[in-house]
């Protein structure tokens, strides 16, 4: 699960390529020019020339987009302005410390941000050394499947051994967000990872893009969490389709909100031999984004002032979403409620907070948001007291979006007395959200780190499903 924080760029950008007039140039520009916008979200501007005059592109590789065509509006032997235009963002800078760095000014939305680029030296490398790579000892075969709703289809990778024999098979289930089949988060690609070390050991491995994700068809934007499960289901029951794979040795894996997805599976379908939750919430929404918001404030260094200032905003807002009235009334009150909290903050964190009237209109957006009211509301409590299948829990000492503080004991209760056996938890210590060994946890962090996956987590995740789905039986 991510926390909801405003990216730069949309998730999904449809370019066209776009041509300026092309000021006539200064050829030291020419490079690849690497910084962070607002000192958070990593992006290169790339300067050359062709046959036909100079060309500018983007990267925004925390987000896994690359080439995407700038508009130079202006180049010269001191500062540079490019436009974005799919993303409605301008950058203007001027050269500095003798065409080392490019010093200016990231705009979009109505906000501006710092950013400083500094001239890389050799060509950037983005590669992730866990990430596989073929030639693959097992195949690898794109697949489709309908989806729980009308007109939905969902495409995904489908890795199985090779050979003649049935096989056990997992479900990989993302988190919030709209995620591809990869689980592609900050250049990241968690799942193609966990299904080609899954696949090793004898298992099949379906993966698929979201509703309206990549090659899947629907409306991501209109799906609620039980949608995303209704989908998750339609996958098991896709892959019992099929005679090469082994019907009654099917488990579902998912991570994050995909956590609350698992045992909303187990507890529909009997014939599920298990599940697996990687940071799964086990409290209800509101809950679980109040212990949210007071561990990544904390880990950010803010006073305790700013952090109860901040709470008693944030409570306020979700008690609207949980009041019995109409969306639009909900709405109005919530945006009163943020303009009195606007107008209550000291200098400091109205700098920081930029464009207020953008922060307002974002607030009531949220609340008005199908997703959001339902996730807010749902508690995840009766569909874990109903799994009759084992079930591994992996938790993240440094997580800061599903806190094990939080979420640990509230599932070890559901799973008390009879029942407590088919529950296995363990606590990663020096792991973050997305199981990488962190420093901070902080999701600004994820994109720094060069592990995908901490191997003894994913060793001891492969050899638990391999032991429980009977792997090469």
């Amino acid at each position: 699960m991510r926390p909801l924080l405003k990216l730069i760029l949309p998730a999904l950008l449809l370019l066209a390529t776009l041509a300026a007039p092309a000021p006539a140039p200064a050829a030291v520009a020419d490079g690849v020019w690497e910084g962070r916008i607002g000192s958070v979200l990593r992006c290169r501007i790339h300067l050359r020339t062709s046959p036909t005059g100079r060309e500018a592109f983007f990267d925004s590789p925390d987000q896994g987009a690359t080439d995407l065509p700038l508009a130079l509006v202006h180049l010269s032997d001191d500062s540079i302005t490019v436009d974005l235009v799919a993303a409605g963002a301008r950058f203007r800078g001027r050269f500095a410390d003798g065409g080392r760095a490019l010093r200016g000014t990231w705009s979009q939305g109505g906000q501006d941000a710092p950013l400083e680029l500094t001239r890389l030296d050799a060509p950037p490398d983005d590669s992730r050394p866990q990430e596989p790579k073929p030639p693959y000892p097992y195949d690898v075969n794109e697949v489709t499947f309908a989806g729980s709703a009308s007109g939905v289809t969902l495409s995904g990778t489908l890795t199985r051994p090779r050979g003649d024999a049935r096989v056990p098979a997992v479900v990989l289930v993302t988190g919030s967000g709209p995620q591809d089949r990869d689980s592609q988060i900050s250049g990241h690609k968690s799942f193609k990872l966990m299904a080609d070390r899954f696949t090793r050991a004898g298992i099949a491995v379906l993966r698929y893009d979201e509703r309206g994700i990549g090659r899947s068809t629907g409306q991501y934007a209109a799906a609620l969490t039980v949608d995303f499960a209704a989908d998750a289901a339609a996958a098991v029951a896709f892959l019992r389709t099929r005679p090469d794979i082994d019907g009654a040795r099917i488990a579902v894996l998912g991570h994050s909100e995909g956590g609350i997805v698992a045992p909303w599976v187990a507890a529909r379908d009997p014939k599920l031999a298990a599940i697996v939750s990687l940071a799964g919430p086990t409290i209800r929404g509101d809950r679980l984004l109040e212990s949210q918001s007071v561990a990544l404030m904390r880990a950010a260094g803010r006073d305790s002032a700013g952090q109860e200032r901040t709470m008693r905003f944030n409570r306020e807002v979700w008690r609207h979403v949980f009041e019995d009235t109409p969306v639009d009334t909900a709405a109005a009150r919530v945006e009163r409620s943020t303009r009195a909290f606007v107008l209550g903050l000291p200098a400091s964190d109205l700098a920081q907070l930029g464009d207020a009237q953008a922060f307002i209109q974002s607030t009531r957006a949220q609340v008005t948001n199908p997703w959001f009211r339902a996730f807010v509301r749902h508690d995840p409590g009766p569909d874990l007291a109903r799994v009759r299948v084992p079930m591994l829990a992996y938790f993240a000492e440094r997580d800061l979006q599903v806190t094990p503080d939080a979420n640990l004991p509230q599932l070890q209760q559901h799973f008390s007395g009879a029942r407590a056996k088919l529950l296995t938890t363990r606590r990663w210590p020096g792991l973050n959200h997305l199981f990488q060994t962190a420093t901070t946890g902080l999701p600004a962090e994820y994109s720094l780190i060069g592990e995908t996956l901490a191997p003894q987590m994913l060793e001891a995740l492969t050899e638990w499903l391999r032991t429980t789905l009977r792997a090469g039986s």
